[in-house]
């Protein structure tokens, strides 16, 4: 019975003592994935890429793959050289243990990269999903999933048709 108390004891202390550092480790990965929205795509900052992706990334981007940080950062400055105007907003961030989701706004540059019109350039805004998964506390791999059957004018009325 002691032994019983002991070990349900001794349980209870490592699961309480892991608590905070659990909840301090999902928030630094929600901070990374905002950090690759608003740093990464939306400034183009392709320094950040070093701090937030693992050096083996492996990004499934729309028609795209893309493997290691060297052709992220090439990817993304292609991508953004192309349409300067990219922007995404973040809506909201869900982490847990190693994987963590997201949910956007592509706005500007970023809707006409992916329709591959660039007449739409400000005309419309677009919901994006993604997956992360993550290793030794940086974005390991992500798959991107664009909502192209949901696009609002900028004004705010419907846009595309499925």
């Amino acid at each position: 019975m002691l032994q019983r108390l002991l070990t349900a004891a001794t349980a209870f202390l490592l699961l309480t003592a892991c608590g905070p550092v659990l909840v301090a480790d999902d928030a630094s990965k929600r901070e990374l994935i905002n950090r690759q929205h608003v740093e990464v795509w939306s400034r183009g900052n392709l320094a950040a890429i070093d701090e937030i992706f693992s050096e083996d990334f492996v990004g499934h981007f729309p028609g795209t793959l893309v493997e290691g940080r060297r052709a992220l950062k090439a990817y993304v400055d292609d991508q953004r050289s192309a349409h300067p105007q990219w922007r995404e907003t973040v809506q909201s961030v869900i982490v847990e243990g190693s994987r963590g989701a997201s949910q956007v706004l592509l706005h500007d540059g970023a809707v006409a990269a992916l329709l591959g019109d660039r007449s739409l350039d400000g005309a419309l805004v677009l919901e994006q999903g993604s997956l992360f998964e993550f290793d030794r506390g940086r974005i390991s791999r992500q798959w991107v999933y664009p909502d192209t059957t949901r696009g609002q004018q900028a004004s705010g009325r419907p846009g595309l048709t499925p």
